[in-house]
């Protein structure tokens, strides 16, 4: 927006005089001279009476100048407001995650975050992969935590991790009756050939959720058809319910050692290396990532590389034979 209609008129109020103000403004004369006729005939109205010396201003002047000031002084608060947004001074963040990972990623980044930048207004909002992506794309979701593949278009993302995805089954099921299972731990799983799952009592999570998609995947991807027996919306409820001994059920290696099991467990993975969903921040393409999204993604791969409870163990699958 070009506001020296309101700079220049505002000086040639100030001066009574176009030569004074032009050579305030450092401009020739004549231009500012030029300038004013065309801004007079736009207008429709005379700014000032040049007929006298020293120039007068006009009534019409007079609320000319008056409003210029007032959208002026908003310009250069816009600047201040705009400048403290880019320098994280102030601003607003609209975070999307789903409540699970938020319960336990969020106590320690949220603190973390807010320390680092106070100024800035950091709001959460919790939902599946389905709800976060459609929120995003109508800009209530600055930027979304998930996991690949998001489906929407106009969507981009940032990597942030490797989460291993195992198979639980329960230690006393049939199948994990067969193997030693005196070394076997999330993070030591067994190869499963993906065909022994057909017909199978599973536990999955909705096709919304990561973990659910994740799921039905595998199931096209092997051609595997299981016994789906029933479905939820929470990993750790999923988790236990197969640690109850209602099934199987794919798992983060993470979220084993944050859920408390009923009872024994045994792992398996059915691909070899591991297959790791990918973590992500997401965002509309078309927007990009604000100062501040940057800064919390930054802060989220810090953490995931540096602390304990947020960084991703990997798996090494046993290469040991079943039990005879």
């Amino acid at each position: 927006m070009n506001l020296n209609c309101y700079r220049y008129v505002i000086s040639i109020a100030e001066n009574a005089s176009i030569s004074k103000a032009a050579k305030d403004l450092f401009i020739s004369q004549p231009a500012l001279t030029k300038y004013l006729n065309k801004l007079e005939e736009e207008l429709g109205v005379r700014l000032f009476d040049r007929t006298v010396n020293p120039i007068r201003i006009t009534y019409a002047g007079e609320v000319y100048v008056q409003e210029g000031r007032k959208i002026l002084e908003m310009q250069n608060r816009l600047n201040q407001h705009i400048g403290e947004i880019s320098h994280l001074q102030r601003g607003r963040l609209t975070i999307g995650i789903n409540s699970e990972r938020g319960s336990w990623c969020l106590p320690l980044l949220v603190p973390a975050y807010r320390k680092l930048y106070p100024g800035i207004d950091l709001q959460i909002r919790e939902g599946h992969s389905q709800y976060l992506e459609e929120e995003i794309l109508k800009n209530h979701i600055d930027l979304a935590i998930g996991t690949l593949p998001v489906l929407a278009p106009d969507l981009d993302f940032v990597f942030l991790s490797d989460e291993p995805i195992i198979l639980a089954v329960p230690a006393d099921h049939p199948i994990a009756r067969e193997y030693d299972l005196s070394l076997n731990s999330p993070a030591t799983p067994y190869y499963l050939e993906p065909h022994r799952l057909n017909g199978q009592d599973m536990i999955t999570l909705v096709r919304e959720q990561g973990m659910g998609r994740i799921a039905y995947q595998f199931f096209e991807r092997h051609g595997i058809k299981p016994n789906l027996i029933m479905t939820f919306r929470n990993n750790s409820t999923a988790l236990r319910m197969a640690s109850a001994g209602m099934g199987m059920t794919f798992a983060l290696a993470d979220t084993v050692a944050r859920a408390a099991l009923i009872r024994p467990m045994a792992w398996f993975t059915i691909e070899n290396p591991v297959f790791c969903r990918k973590s992500i921040a997401y965002y509309r393409q078309s927007l990009g990532l604000s100062p501040a999204a940057v800064k919390f993604v930054d802060l989220w791969k810090d953490m995931i590389a540096t602390d304990p409870a947020l960084k991703s163990n990997g798996c090494q699958v046993i290469s040991d034979p079943p039990k005879s």
